[in-house]
């Protein structure tokens, strides 16, 4: 039996000056904003919307991937 909806779970997002960042579909650990990749090639770390003070908050959104490197980090 198909479902009618993709399967989604809890992501932390970032709000900066009115902007939703989003984790990134290959590596969950990194955030994009709107018009990425065509119009916006910008790639953010949670440390840096920290930095600029950024409002955090978990939202459910369609699965994306759990990066893990080879190395372990």
């Amino acid at each position: 039996m198909m479902k009618d909806t993709a399967e989604t779970k809890d992501y932390l997002t970032f709000e900066l000056n009115g902007v939703t960042y989003l984790p990134h579909y290959q590596n969950s650990k990194l955030f994009v904003g709107p018009g990425y990749p065509r119009l916006n090639k910008n790639i953010y770390t949670s440390d840096d919307f920290l930095k600029a003070g950024a409002k955090g908050r978990v939202i459910q959104l369609w699965h994306r991937a759990e990066h893990v490197s080879i190395l372990g980090i």
